[in-house]
């Protein structure tokens, strides 16, 4: 019988379902963007944290945004407006991060 290992991403999602970890990880996504900017790492993160924190619905729903604005700003590679960013970092409370921006 052979013994099945989790995948990275299965790690991470345990993870980041953690409040704790979320703002650990939006942390250094953001730092990372602002010291180099490599935006799709920053964006990366976002995304895998809204999918660890339930999805777009769960976390739009959350946030206080329209699901279409939260999926576009996770999936279309651009960087999302200030308002939605805020949102977004205000439902995961990472409202200290915000400033940083």
């Amino acid at each position: 019988m052979m013994e099945r290992f989790r995948t990275w991403q299965e790690i991470l999602m345990e993870r980041l379902a953690d409040p704790e970890d979320v703002i650990g990880y939006l942390e250094v996504s953001l730092e990372e963007y602002l010291d180099d900017g490599d935006k799709a790492f920053f964006l990366k993160g976002i995304k895998n944290v809204v999918e660890a924190q339930g999805g777009i619905l769960s976390v739009s729903e959350q946030a206080g945004i329209d699901p279409k604005f939260l999926s576009d700003a996770v999936n279309n590679g651009s960087m999302p407006p200030f308002h939605i960013l805020n949102s977004i970092f205000t439902s995961f409370g990472a409202v200290s991060l915000i400033s940083k921006i």
